[in-house]
């Protein structure tokens, strides 16, 4: 809280935290704009030394001693990665757009456009169950944008509640592509998904995933609604 890293973003408090980063808001002091900046930190492989935060290296993270070098820069390029993914759909009403991305620390950030509303996990949490109607006006836009995704070989496989946004305009937005893939070449076979919202060719390591992936999903997240 309070950092400033590339001598342009502030660092505020933190919006969510997951198994590969953190996420939080900050202020773009040279546009002064708010920002959302996702930080890659696997938690159960880094640390970060708190008696340093006096000092120009307190942000730096830390692999754990006896973790592979070489598994945490696969992890940076996979952050990269989702990085680039997100920079391809930028404008897309039903996307979060990519700011900016960039190495530090040890470690890398990824500056996105700060969506001021809540998931459609705590939407449902503090409202229940939405007509069937409204349903489709607020996911629209998120319809619209798995459209033009997949039009260029592009799979989301982790369309859920905690992933899609409620903006203030109550318009859905997709927040994270940190499993994003191309189905046509990929070679990733990793099983990575939600119960509840994954199809069943998910849950098989050598299932055939395409559009069809995302579009069970979102029809599970239009249920849940």
């Amino acid at each position: 809280l309070g950092r400033i890293l590339k001598e342009r973003y502030l660092i505020g408090r933190v919006l969510g935290e997951g198994s590969f980063g953190i996420t939080y808001i900050g202020r773009d002091m040279l546009l002064d704009q708010i920002v959302a900046i996702k930080e890659y930190f696997p938690i159960n492989h880094v640390s970060r030394d708190m008696l340093e935060e006096e000092s120009d290296t307190g942000n730096t993270v830390y692999v754990y001693a006896g973790d592979e070098d070489e598994s945490y820069k696969n992890g940076l390029e996979k952050f990269y990665n989702e990085a680039k993914i997100l920079a391809k759909f930028h404008g897309i009403a039903g996307v979060v757009s990519v700011i900016n991305f960039f190495y530090a620390n040890g470690t890398a950030y990824l500056v996105m456009e700060y969506v001021d509303g809540i998931t459609l996990k705590e939407y449902i949490k503090e409202h229940g169950p939405i007509a069937g109607e409204r349903v489709l006006q607020m996911i629209h836009p998120v319809i619209k944008a798995l459209s033009a995704i997949h039009k260029t070989g592009i799979i989301h496989r982790d369309i859920s509640p905690d992933n899609v946004m409620i903006d203030n305009r109550y318009k859905a937005k997709v927040i994270d592509f940190g499993a994003a893939r191309d189905y046509h070449t990929s070679e990733d076979k990793s099983v990575l998904l939600k119960h509840g919202y994954a199809p069943v060719e998910q849950y098989d390591r050598n299932g055939e995933l395409g559009p069809w992936t995302d579009i069970y999903s979102l029809a599970a997240n239009i249920y849940f609604l």
